[in-house]
């Protein structure tokens, strides 16, 4: 099947000038939602990467917007006000720093310090990184995962950072002493329950073995992610663990209210997977866990809007939730540009090269009259030599019955 092409419409109408607003009701930005670093730290990735495809006034506006939002929130400590209600008032931080806050910051910030397109966004974005990285030291494995992932695009900025390499290091060896800890032969994961965002685990050990060549990090990638295909694959399509109650040991799994999020992160790791090893069964199964967007699930029921370029907050036990809120957009926009970046040659999809996440296109803006503002489409393009990536057959997925 296609790949969808790449638009920024549902993000753009989520966007004001001061960043992403959390929700929707249906496609509508719901106002007294609010803000949050998590959907603002995502939205920035989101941007980075579609600035790769081409700098534009569009993506560069959006980059400022987002980047501006986390420097506004971080305090002194380095740690952020997570939530901001829309009369850009902030709330009081936690007396503790909430790690999935800080870890999503920091991922977004690492980015941010090797890909934004200005100099002064870049050394902004480095010196927020710094001022909030050594918070991540006892994190737990969610939270250091989501660390290492920023650290990893820090230190390919400043190769020569030995602090960062440290902490980096540090948390890596922490993941996988946790493993081996809490594992069991039928058991083979971090903690004693699967929650959310399950995928980035695993992503964040093969990022650490991209960079060390250490094979305990690609031995616990490798067994924490066949533990997810395992729970998670029902036959050929994806059934997530649901959100209303989580999977534990000696559990039955729960596959109410399946979230978007859980599908990206399988997506980014099964990609990471195939790069670190080049195992065309992690492509194929990279490729089922998108096409969860797209129909494949246990409902049959696409999430991906194609008329709004917006997706639905989940799939609920028997329908798909009718909102359009921020962190579900954006997990389907990374889980694309993690597509477009290794699939080449495809059935049905445009040739693409490596760039960062993505591959590169054409970029339009909606609204002739004002080029700056964030309303944008990126269509796919056939520019210049597609990525070598070997070609591997990739039958249609299959679409369970309703």
């Amino acid at each position: 099947p296609m790949l969808p092409e790449l638009r920024l419409d549902h993000l753009c109408r989520l966007t004001d000038d001061t960043g992403v607003i959390q929700h929707a009701r249906y496609t509508v930005p719901r106002r007294s939602s609010g803000y949050c670093v998590d959907d603002n730290s995502r939205a920035l990735v989101v941007a980075l990467h579609a600035h790769e495809l081409i700098p534009s006034a569009t993506t560069d506006r959006l980059i400022t917007i987002y980047l501006s939002y986390l420097e506004y929130s971080q305090d002194a400590s380095g740690a952020f006000h997570n939530f901001m209600s829309y009369a850009r008032e902030l709330e009081p931080p936690p007396e503790s720093p909430s790690q999935d806050c800080v870890g999503r910051a920091l991922w977004a910030l690492g980015e941010a310090s090797l890909l934004a397109p200005e100099e002064a966004q870049r050394r902004l974005a480095s010196e927020m990184f710094d001022q909030s990285m050594n918070l991540s030291l006892g994190f737990g494995p969610r939270g250091a995962s989501l660390s290492i992932i920023g650290l990893d695009a820090y230190l390919r900025a400043h190769p020569g950072h030995e602090p960062a390499a440290a902490v980096f290091k540090r948390l890596a060896d922490a993941l996988v002493e946790r493993f081996d800890r809490e594992s069991t032969d039928a058991w083979r994961w971090f903690e004693p329950t699967l929650t959310y965002d399950n995928g980035m685990l695993p992503l964040a050990l093969f990022h650490a073995y991209a960079r060390t060549h250490d094979g305990a990090y690609l031995r616990v990638a490798r067994a924490s992610l066949d533990f997810l295909e395992r729970v998670c694959f029902k036959e050929e399509y994806l059934a997530l663990v649901g959100n209303s109650d989580w999977h534990g040991r000696g559990r039955r799994k729960s596959t109410s209210d399946e979230q978007p999020l859980d599908a990206t992160s399988l997506v980014l790791a099964f990609r990471s997977a195939y790069l670190a090893t080049g195992n065309h069964r992690d492509m194929q199964r990279m490729r089922r866990c998108f096409d969860w967007f797209l129909g494949a699930n246990r409902l049959g029921l696409p999430l991906y809007d194609f008329r709004t370029a917006g997706c639905r907050d989940g799939l609920d036990p028997s329908a798909s939730s009718e909102n359009q809120g921020a962190e579900s957009t954006i997990s389907f926009l990374i889980a694309l540009l993690a597509m477009l970046d290794v699939v080449s040659e495809m059935p049905g999809s445009a040739n693409t090269r490596h760039l960062a996440l993505a591959g590169r296109g054409v970029l339009e803006p909606t609204d002739p009259g004002d080029p700056g503002a964030p309303q944008a489409v990126i269509r796919s393009g056939s520019l210049g030599p597609a990525r070598t990536t070997p070609e591997i057959d990739t039958p249609a997925p299959r679409t369970p019955a309703r």
